[in-house]
């Protein structure tokens, strides 16, 4: 190689080129060095201006080994008792406890929306008629006393087309026992005529049974005059206590061969009706 204005390069040359680029190299270093220098230096005055705080975690000798436990600090108690207070360790903890709150009621809030309608309820019992049970009976046939010595109770063979709930039922032989759909207070009214066969007088006693046993009190005591007709027209307040009750008019006279119950058949000229021998209504009143 030729350099420019100069003669053939010679060895001399090459070791002055390569000497001049090791120290170019080496002054590079030394310029790395000095920087790194530089920053680990300022890196050292950063840490020392910064003050140590206290940590949860032990402190390590420089030999990795755990340092020695520090002194123990105080306790709740005695850091109140260095704030200025004065007490025992229940004074302590009494001063910890809070007054009580006061409480008070709070302003009543706003009506909420109204719920969905409930599902329909099932049907109740039928309830009583408005005008409360009724029965209307009579019967169209002479009534005899059987045996002079034993009371009879009257009998009915026609029920009216006007009856609510009132019933009349068989004793085992005829109806004769009045019944009643509910407890409750009701009615007993009845007409009837007794005759008289002969010309001595005589008397009749009707009264009422439940279940088969007098009831106190409900007699009623008729002369009948001889060779006569007596009309007799009662009515009397039954209490009734269970609908499974049933009650019966009962008669007796000393003289059965010549008193009954009587009937009369319709009649003409001018035309009337029959007349039945017992006529009975029975109405709920309470």
């Amino acid at each position: 190689m030729t350099l420019f204005g100069t003669g053939p390069e010679t060895t001399l040359d090459r070791q002055h080129r390569r000497m001049h680029r090791r120290t170019r190299i080496i002054a590079v270093i030394a310029l790395i060095f000095a920087l790194l220098s530089f920053v680990l230096r300022s890196l050292n005055a950063t840490q020392s201006s910064i003050t140590p705080t206290a940590s949860a975690s032990p402190s390590f000798c420089e030999d990795g080994s755990p340092g020695p436990i520090g002194p123990e600090g105080q306790s709740a108690y005695e850091l109140w008792l260095a704030a200025g207070n004065t007490g025992s360790v229940d004074d302590f903890l009494e001063s910890l406890v809070g007054t009580p709150g006061i409480c008070t009621e709070g302003e009543t809030g706003p009506t909420g929306a109204t719920g969905p309608a409930g599902a329909t309820g099932a049907s109740g019992p039928v309830g009583a008629s408005g005008t409360g049970y009724y029965g209307s009976f009579y019967d169209v046939t002479d009534q005899f006393l059987i045996s002079a010595n034993t009371p009879q109770a009257w009998t009915f063979s026609n029920v009216s087309e006007l009856n609510n709930g009132v019933t009349i039922t068989s004793n085992g032989s005829a109806n004769s026992r009045i019944k009643f759909p509910e407890v409750g207070v009701y009615n007993i009214s009845f007409s009837t005529v007794y005759s008289k066969n002969n010309s001595s007088a005589g008397e009749v006693d009707i009264w009422f049974r439940e279940n088969g046993i007098d009831i106190p009190n409900s007699n009623t005591v008729i002369t009948i005059a001889g060779q006569a007709q007596t009309l007799v027209a009662l009515n009397y307040f039954y209490s009734c206590t269970d609908p499974n009750n049933y009650v019966e008019i009962m008669w007796w006279t000393s003289d059965s061969n010549t008193v009954h119950v009587d009937h009369i058949e319709a009649k003409t000229s001018p035309t009337r009706p029959l007349m039945p021998s017992i006529i009975l209504t029975v109405n709920q009143v309470g």
